[in-house]
């Protein structure tokens, strides 16, 4: 098992309240592909560097996201996330900005 596999989101805010789903796919290239209702929706290059939390004034693993000409503008948000696992099947995602969100997503088996 690895990270490079594919994940669904499960969250507070969820499938059955938003009337969607979120699948992400991180390929090993660095591209991460982000499918909406099972269609692709966002396209990014990501990377994961060191960067100090704003929650633990630590250094964290960091998602970064840079966009591709598939991405559209509207969806891009520029910022970190931070990396967590709950065990090895949840991966939870810190928006690292006050006030904002963590994605949590359970692997697809």
């Amino acid at each position: 098992m690895g990270f490079f596999l594919w994940w669904v989101w499960w969250y507070a805010i969820d499938p059955s309240t938003e009337g969607y789903d979120i699948e992400l796919e991180f390929k090993r290239k660095g591209i991460l592909k982000i499918y909406k209702n099972g269609k692709l929706h966002e396209r990014y290059a990501f990377r994961f560097e060191k960067h100090q939390s704003i929650y633990t004034g630590q250094e964290k693993y960091m998602l970064v996201l840079y966009p591709s000409r598939l991405t559209p503008k509207s969806w891009y948000v520029q910022g970190y996330q931070s990396v967590c696992f709950n065990g090895t099947n949840t991966l939870i995602l810190h928006d690292e900005c006050y006030e904002c969100f963590s994605h949590h997503y359970v692997r697809i088996e």
